[in-house]
């Protein structure tokens, strides 16, 4: 049901008490169970989201990157280019620390 809630409204502007509500629990319980079931917190994991259907647009489609900020959930460009940014910086130190333990 998490991952559904944010697969539907990863393009709104959702807070965690949202989906709290959408799952009949408390804040606390639902962030605790955002980070059994996905390793991550409610912002790291609504960040996620978007940035994975960010990227598949930027390889599928001839939007503009203003364009892919408005779809998923961006009102400025500005605070989708620093989330970008910084989503990109998280999965490249991944991809070196999966590469240095092998």
């Amino acid at each position: 049901m998490i991952r559904e809630f944010f697969s539907l409204n990863y393009d709104k502007n959702i807070r965690l008490c949202d989906l709290s509500r959408h799952l009949c629990l408390s804040d606390m319980q639902t962030q605790r169970l955002i980070k059994k079931y996905t390793g991550m917190t409610f912002g790291e994991y609504l960040l996620h989201q978007r940035m994975t259907v960010v990227q598949n647009l930027m390889e599928t489609t001839s939007m503009t990157l203003a364009e892919i900020a408005r779809y998923v959930g961006y009102n400025s460009y500005c605070g989708f280019w620093k989330a970008y940014k910084k989503f990109k910086q998280e999965m490249e130190k991944q991809e070196l620390s999966a590469q240095t333990e092998t």
